[in-house]
């Protein structure tokens, strides 16, 4: 690991850049993803369950995930304002210059040189400033959910985080998946990034991004101590072997053979999470198969 990646706060853009190009050098020997099962749940019908036997890792929307701010980006309300009014105000001139064609009985789809027309007619769009000033978090909204056109997994660098096995692995009843950065296929490995922390936000509007996944991987400070890193496709399922599996503190006995025949199967180790006494920490230990 980096200095610069073990400082991950408030990085420039240029550095953020610099990172993500060489990328590949900062990855971690080890990934870790937490995952849940409810308490009395039927385990072979558990999706993460599924998905872990059949060595593949699901990728969603990050639109829904737990943090409202995930993905997001700041917006110039002003420069927003003006260009929306902008597109609206072409698109009105359009509408209304084909309607004065067609009342002259002409199909305007056959009209040539109407942009000249166009130049011809001024609409006042003042009106729109109250509509959009009134209307700002749902164009944000809109504006988000369709520029987030990729699929993301998150992945962490640490698999004891007390906070973590609370937020993702169902109050530590679930478990956590380890993987060997070394064996992942190079095609999966390029969409494999690091997620940086800041205090503000990027304008990113305002940005000349060539990599559209920027805002993907930039989070809001109190997430640092998760140090993840993500997948980001546009695919719903990429191919993923695990080589280790870790069992929560509050794990079901019940379900431990059957991990135990998967492991046994894959010829993956497994592990039991336990509180460790003496301070704040857990440990795992290793389960014989």
């Amino acid at each position: 690991m980096s200095i610069i990646l073990e400082n991950n706060l408030n990085l420039q853009l240029d550095q953020i850049y610099s990172i993500i190009q060489e990328r590949e050098k900062y990855i971690p020997k080890e990934l870790y993803r937490y995952r849940s099962i409810s308490k009395d749940e039927n385990i072979k019908c558990n999706k993460h369950v599924d998905a872990l036997k059949n060595e593949k890792i699901y990728l969603s929307n990050p639109y829904n995930f737990n943090d409202p701010y995930d993905s997001a980006f700041s917006i110039d309300i002003e420069k927003f304002k003006e260009d929306t009014k902008k597109s609206l105000e072409q698109k009105v001139i359009e509408l209304y210059t084909d309607t004065l064609i067609r009342k002259a009985g002409i199909d305007p789809n056959i009209v040539s040189n109407k942009e000249i027309m166009y130049k011809d007619i001024n609409i006042d769009m003042g009106i729109m400033d109250g509509f959009l000033d009134e209307n700002q978090q749902f164009f944000y909204d809109y504006y988000v959910k369709n520029r987030i056109k990729f699929k993301v997994s998150c992945l962490s660098e640490i698999h004891d985080s007390i906070l973590m096995w609370s937020h993702y692995a169902n109050q530590h009843q679930g478990f956590c998946i380890g993987y060997d950065t070394s064996e992942i296929e190079e095609n999966i490995k390029k969409q494999l990034f690091p997620v940086f922390y800041h205090e503000t936000f990027f304008p990113l509007i305002n940005v000349d991004i060539t990599d559209k996944k920027l805002n993907l991987l930039i989070k809001y400070k109190d997430w640092r101590y998760e140090r993840e890193w993500r997948l980001i496709s546009d695919e719903k399922f990429l191919p993923l072997k695990p080589s280790k599996i870790y069992l929560g503190v509050k794990f079901n006995e019940e379900y431990l053979d059957y991990f135990k025949d998967i492991a046994r199967e894959k010829n993956w180790k497994l592990y039991k999470m336990e509180m460790n006494y003496s301070e704040y920490a857990l440990k795992a230990k290793e389960i014989n198969l």
